[in-house]
């Protein structure tokens, strides 16, 4: 689900750049712009697994602070003057004794359509962390398959209609998805993806600037660069719902690609990376899966494709992926299930990659020698596989 739903961000946001219609901006604006938002969020959760929990209609109650970019960095020009923001979320998702209650903080984008003083459209996205209170647990909650651990991610896409009722207030509506997961690193974690409607109310201390601060963007030059990233994640060996209560296996990532800039805020990249993971090792020995190359039966092999958007310092890239070496899983689910259905055999062949970068040398200025950390989130299909943390070099 959370690769479909982010690969749904790169088409709109690609046509989004050359849809939007913003106010002919010609002067700095030194004035910071922001304001605070309240939106209610009405939505049936998607029973996407076999003994999913009974529950009936969630609700969503969000409060936010956000800026108006006054386009004085480069990428806030580029995508003509967004909002950016962080929001407190509180949900019920129908069935409080065995899905519980949540709290999440949300850090997210806004881009805007066709912006006027009536009527314009609001693209947000967004990225976080949130706290659930009654997952997964063996002792008195076995039957929320859906969440397994306290702390999970939480990914977030709206797309609104908004009215301006007058300069200071703000009524928008339209519909969102949000997805809920850990990731695979606690397991049962089938996850929560739930659409919905919403309908907020804005409110702005100051009116919007009728110009915006523009220059012409410095783009760097576009060579092929070579990148360099090693890391680690986590996850526990299974399915979507078991074994529970397992262990933590870390599994090492070793990434090597190719990268070009094609214009102010984009990278493309190809390359070729590894996983090591302890977990089929560890399988490996106690089954006596193979008797010799154990270590190397344990490693993946993964050509990939993939999309970075810049936003300043900060990278959200999008990769797609094909196994070019496989043997554990591969043989594992051959030798588990007689009859293995189409969407387990797509999840032997394709893999994505969801993630965030922070360069600490600012790309928009110099594309090369950059030193980067990163934190990504790994699937099979659409299947969590593990979330992952490490640090990479633009040569």
């Amino acid at each position: 689900m959370r690769i479909f739903f982010f690969m749904l961000i790169l088409l709109l946001g690609t046509s989004i750049r050359a849809q939007i219609d913003s106010l002919v901006p010609i002067k700095k604006d030194s004035i910071k712009h922001y304001s605070f938002e309240t939106t209610l969020y009405i939505g049936k959760i998607v029973n996407n697994y076999p003994n999913f929990p009974r529950n009936k209609t969630s609700f969503l109650f969000e409060v936010g602070y956000f800026t108006i970019t006054n386009g004085l960095k480069e990428w806030q020009q580029f995508y003509k003057y967004p909002q950016v923001g962080i929001s407190l979320i509180y949900g019920n998702f129908g069935n409080q004794a065995i899905l519980g209650e949540n709290i999440s903080i949300l850090p997210n984008l806004s881009l805007f359509i066709k912006r006027n003083h009536r009527f314009y459209y609001q693209l947000k996205m967004g990225m976080g962390f949130s706290f659930f209170n009654k997952p997964y647990s063996l002792s008195n909650n076995t039957e929320n398959i859906v969440i397994g651990s306290h702390i999970t991610n939480i990914s977030a896409l709206s797309l609104n209609i908004c009215k301006n009722i007058n300069k200071n207030i703000v009524l928008s509506g339209g519909v969102s998805v949000f997805h809920f997961s850990n990731g695979h690193y606690q397991l049962p974690n089938v996850g929560l993806n739930l659409p919905c409607f919403n309908i907020s109310i804005k409110y702005l201390p100051q009116r919007l600037p009728d110009k915006f601060y523009q220059q012409t963007p410095k783009i760097p030059a576009k060579r092929v660069l070579l990148n360099m990233y090693a890391g680690v994640g986590f996850h526990e060996f299974g399915n979507s719902t078991g074994p529970t209560n397992g262990t933590k296996y870390p599994v090492y990532i070793g990434n090597l690609y190719l990268s070009k800039r094609y214009n102010t805020v984009s990278n493309v990249q190809a390359g070729i990376y590894v996983n090591y993971y302890t977990s089929f090792y560890d399988y490996i020995l106690t089954q006596e899966v193979y008797i010799k190359n154990q270590h190397l039966k344990s490693f993946t092999m993964v050509a990939f494709l993939g999309h970075e958007y810049l936003l300043g310092r900060v990278g959200f890239n999008i990769q797609g992926g094909i196994y070019l070496y496989n043997p554990f899983k591969r043989n594992f689910v051959k030798s588990s299930e007689a009859n293995i259905s189409f969407s387990k055999q797509l999840k032997l062949i394709n893999t994505n990659k969801l993630g965030l970068q922070y360069y600490f040398t600012n790309p928009m200025k110099s594309n090369k020698h950059k030193l980067f950390v990163g934190m990504f989130i790994k699937a099979n299909l659409g299947q969590a596989d593990f979330f992952e943390m490490g640090a990479g070099y633009t040569f």
